[in-house]
């Protein structure tokens, strides 16, 4: 799409973009260059926090949620971020190849067996704390972590599961980011 005769490209949502250094609070995914727009000191970026859903466009040199961009490579695609003295990337490229990415049925079913195994190990973690805690729902961050009911919850497929709702005979669900359903009842 051209605008007023700068170049401007936009993608979709996009569920994996990963950052390149992990650092504290930061999670693989948290950051999505979702687009850019114009060339030159005119140069700004799409992004956003998939966590908060906080997004925007900002400038280079400019700062979004806690990151100051640093800059942008038109010919790789690679924006650089840095926050508390640790710098990261965040790829144009792979987010078209991820957006663009098909799985074959193989693939989904091996998906989906795994998210089905992640949501049953979700829905016993939560079913403990409702007996140890007298509670009717609860939050993932309550099980998951170095010293809770799941030491580490991996996503296969872009998946979001802080976006799962726990409450007490609601039975999880989950859409990846290609597009396979997955749900837990018990």
């Amino acid at each position: 799409m051209k605008t007023r005769g700068l170049r401007r490209w936009t993608f979709g949502v996009v569920g994996a973009c990963w950052l390149a250094a992990p650092f504290t609070g930061l999670t693989a995914g948290e950051i999505e260059l979702r687009g850019i727009e114009g060339r030159g000191d005119e140069l700004r970026l799409s992004l956003r926090n998939t966590r908060t859903g906080a997004g925007g466009w900002v400038k280079v040199g400019g700062r979004f949620d806690g990151f100051a961009v640093r800059s942008y490579d038109e010919k790789t695609g690679v924006a650089r971020l840095e926050r508390d003295g640790v710098e990261t990337t965040v790829s144009l490229a792979s987010a078209a190849i991820v957006a663009q990415r098909v799985l074959t049925p193989e693939e989904r079913e091996v998906v989906r067996k795994t998210v089905h195994h992640n949501l049953r190990q979700l829905s016993s973690a939560a079913h403990q704390y409702y007996l140890e805690n007298g509670a009717t729902e609860t939050k993932l961050e309550l099980l998951v972590g170095a010293d809770k009911y799941i030491r580490e919850l991996k996503p296969v497929d872009g998946e979001d599961y802080s976006k799962l709702v726990f409450k007490q005979g609601q039975p999880l669900k989950l859409k990846t980011a290609s597009g396979v359903e997955v749900e837990w009842a018990d």
